[in-house]
């Protein structure tokens, strides 16, 4: 619907907040702001949305965000790239993306998720491989370590950059892509929680209903 029809779509509350919490990073990251101004701007300004499974989550997410920004740790880094939007070949195919923050010798990427583990850490690190192609392409040299910051849990997970792990996310990506483009029909897989809280389509879908 969104890359066929062109349909606008809907955001969803924890792409609002994932949102402002990046606009938030990255104008610290540019030395725009600091901790202090980070917190009034967090007491004035965070954004009022409903989330679907209950205000205390909502209160709960706030209050972890909140000792995240209070606790802030100095930067231990030199950015060398900041939301760097990238074009660039992965195999057969042309990707886009927005890169969070890139350092001499890693790529970190801030989540507002429960951290990642096991598989699904492996796949969710596809998309990091896939951007240090672009990182080569700039700074001439891949990532020694991909990141993700999880700032709701002020924890994080750290990948040793291998090529091998780039190569089977570049085949991923164009499996992926290979079959979106021989496919005629695309038929929904409704997931409840998914449709019915997360898709962008989901107030003219009605697939999840049924």
């Amino acid at each position: 619907m969104r890359y066929i029809d062109g349909l606008e779509q809907q955001e969803n509350p924890w792409s609002v907040v994932g949102g402002w919490v990046h606009s938030i990073m990255e104008s610290y990251n540019k030395g725009l702001v600091d901790k202090k101004e980070i917190l009034a701007e967090f007491l004035k300004n965070y954004p009022s949305v409903d989330f679907p499974i209950g205000s205390s989550y909502s209160e709960r997410l706030k209050d972890s965000l909140f000792k995240f920004f209070i606790n802030l740790p100095e930067k231990k880094y030199t950015p060398i790239g900041i939301e760097r939007e990238v074009l660039f070949g992965a195999g057969d195919i042309k990707m886009r993306g927005f890169v969070d923050l890139e350092v001499d010798g890693g790529i970190i990427d801030y989540k507002i998720s429960n951290p990642f583990e096991g598989d699904k850490l492996k796949s969710k690190a596809k998309q990091l491989y896939l951007y240090s192609i672009p990182y080569k392409e700039a700074y001439g040299k891949y990532p020694k370590w991909l990141l993700f910051y999880f700032v709701k849990s002020r924890k994080w997970s750290k990948i040793k950059f291998d090529e091998a792990g780039l190569e089977m996310a570049v085949e991923w990506a164009n499996d992926v892509a290979n079959r979106i483009m021989i496919d005629e029909d695309y038929l929904a897989s409704p997931e409840y929680f998914y449709c019915k809280n997360l898709c962008g389509n989901r107030d003219i879908c009605t697939e999840w209903k049924k």
